[in-house]
């Protein structure tokens, strides 16, 4: 057996450099990337990884796996340095270990490279879209460029410059918009442009139709319910009407769809107001100048 390796290593290192060759590193190579390359190398010629090969194949692997270290050891020799190699199962399972470690390495090298480039693109696209909007529109030739040459008199305005053509995509979508314009009447009936539910209240808040109802408001309410049932208003609707948004109705309002459930909400009707239009839902409309309450929910506010 020991003359069998002696003919191997002196086959395959019959040059200096024949050994680094198998190893797949230069013979400058660091003993930390020797190391590396042979542990590498291990890894893949474990006899794990042959089972279920064919005999003519698995013998071929195992021959490599001799040159391997075969040329590890006369590397080592070579620089006088002595062989570290844990045996057995322990020196497979650190091979491929370093092994993993060497890829997941690659991955994280792989992707950091993809995100600098993607960062890169991004970065290029928005300094060209910087440039563009920052160029000069294209100067007029002939008479026109000599007369901008010249000095504009303060009494004359300068003419305006044109504008770049649109693209054809452009084109077609101003088109589209300025015959939208002409087909659309100038002032759209309220039903059909007020959006439905919170955004409708949010809209008539912008539009000054409602205003958000206060304390005094509530209690002003309470003042006139009580003056035409002869009693106070019970204790619960207080409580109750805290939990629920109240807003006064100021102009000539819709009530938007939607209003049901956790969306419901108070509504007090100012005096010289007149009565909403819409479905109220769930949400309750209570008179400042006669004390009514109308609405599903006028019996949970007032029992």
């Amino acid at each position: 057996m020991t003359r069998l390796r002696e003919r191997l290593l002196g086959t395959v290192t019959q040059r200096s450099g024949a050994a680094y060759r198998i190893l797949g590193v230069s013979e400058y190579a660091t003993d930390v990337e020797i190391e590396q390359a042979y542990l590498h190398l291990v890894a893949q010629y474990q006899p794990d990884h042959l089972v279920g090969l064919a005999a003519p194949i698995r013998r071929e692997v195992e021959k490599k796996a001799r040159e391997v270290d075969i040329a590890y050891d006369r590397i080592k020799a070579l620089r006088k340095r002595p062989v570290h190699r844990n045996p057995g199962s322990e020196s497979s399972s650190t091979a491929m270990a370093t092994s993993e470690d060497h890829r997941t390495t690659g991955y994280l090298l792989w992707a950091a490279l993809a995100l600098i480039a993607l960062v890169t693109i991004t970065w290029l696209a928005s300094l060209r879209d910087l440039s563009v909007q920052a160029s000069p529109q294209a100067r007029p030739s002939g008479a026109a460029a000599s007369a901008d040459a010249m000095p504009a008199s303060p009494a004359v305005a300068a003419p305006p410059v044109p504008a770049a053509p649109l693209p054809v995509a452009e084109v077609a979508h101003t088109a589209q918009v300025e015959d939208m314009v002409v087909l659309m009447p100038e002032d759209p009936p309220r039903a059909l442009a007020a959006p439905g539910g919170e955004a409708g209240l949010v809209e008539a808040l912008r539009a000054g139709d409602l205003r958000p109802a206060t304390g005094g408001d509530l209690s002003r309410w309470a003042v006139r319910w009580s003056e035409a049932n002869g009693r106070s208003v019970p204790a619960v609707f207080r409580e109750r009407s805290g939990h629920m948004m109240s807003y006064v109705i100021q102009k000539d309002f819709t009530i938007p769809d939607g209003l049901n459930g956790a969306h419901a909400v108070i509504f007090l009707l100012d005096t010289r107001v007149s009565y909403p239009r819409g479905n109220p839902g769930h949400s309750a409309i209570l008179d400042l100048s006669t004390g009514a309450c109308t609405g599903v929910t006028c019996s949970m506010l007032l029992d």
